[in-house]
């Protein structure tokens, strides 16, 4: 075991890290792409110093791994890039009009009527208004927005 371990080169810590940078392409989460950054370090530390045994560079990759791993959390949370309070309306695009102002293009007869936003027509509900009234989508209801009038 010993010597099979001895013969790993730098280009085989290459490898590894293309491969496991390959694998974070196909099941995306971010941990894999930590692990191949640390192997292609890996890779370039064993090429400048031939001398390091294999010991030492399996755990100089384990803790580049995990030291990596932790680092991008940290930056992550600092920058915010996982904060959870952002709405989440990919393929809800009804969900991402909330707080949108727009023009009736009927007026609202019972409850219900139509507006234009964007290159859509949507139906609505709220109070009888009449066409032209300024109104704020406040809700909504599958494929219904809910609205109130706004000056």
């Amino acid at each position: 075991m010993n010597e099979l371990f001895s013969q790993i080169e730098p280009w085989h810590w290459m490898t590894f890290g293309f491969v496991l940078l390959i694998l974070e392409m196909l099941a995306p989460a971010t941990l894999f792409l930590w692990m191949g950054v640390s192997a292609i370090v890996v890779s370039v530390i064993a090429w400048l110093f031939p001398a390091l045994s294999w010991h030492v560079l399996f755990v100089l990759f384990g803790s580049l791994s995990i030291a990596t791993f932790f680092g991008w959390r940290e930056i992550a949370k600092r920058k915010g890039y996982d904060k959870e309070d952002v709405p989440n309306t990919l393929n809800q695009r009804s969900k991402s009009l909330i707080g949108r102002r727009g023009v009736l293009n009927e007026a609202v007869k019972n409850g219900i009527g139509r507006i234009q936003l964007d290159d859509t027509f949507w139906r609505i509900e709220g109070d009888d208004m009449p066409k032209g009234t300024k109104v704020q989508v406040i809700e909504v209801d599958g494929a219904t927005l809910k609205v109130k009038a706004v000056e």
